[in-house]
């Protein structure tokens, strides 16, 4: 999964902020590793064992809305119907499709 998720943090992040982007993916996947397992340890500490599973079931559920509430809002932000996508090719700094006057790097 590394691979694909630094290829894609390097293809669709402007080189000015290419640093960052990297840096602040790394932040967050420590970071939300590091509070996964005190997560868990809370669980089955106040729960039992049966539990932990059922509640990453949950929170994997609340991600995927979320998801999909961002990309659904995203989208109508720029002005995009439900059947319409944008083309987008797998190269820095470019992505057609998108209304004029947006800044390069979205």
């Amino acid at each position: 999964m590394q691979p694909l998720e630094n290829t894609l943090v390097s293809r669709l992040t402007p080189a000015r902020w290419r640093h960052s982007a990297f840096g602040m993916k790394f932040i967050l996947t420590f970071g939300v590793g590091a509070l996964a397992v005190k997560g868990v340890q809370t669980i089955e500490r106040l729960y039992g064992m049966v539990w932990i599973y059922p509640a990453l079931g949950c929170v994997s559920v609340a991600l995927v809305i979320t998801i999909g509430v961002l990309i659904f809002r995203i989208g109508l932000a720029f002005g995009f119907k439900s059947a319409e996508h944008p083309t987008i090719k797998m190269f820095p700094d470019t992505i057609q499709g998108l209304p004029a006057g947006l800044p390069s790097f979205l």
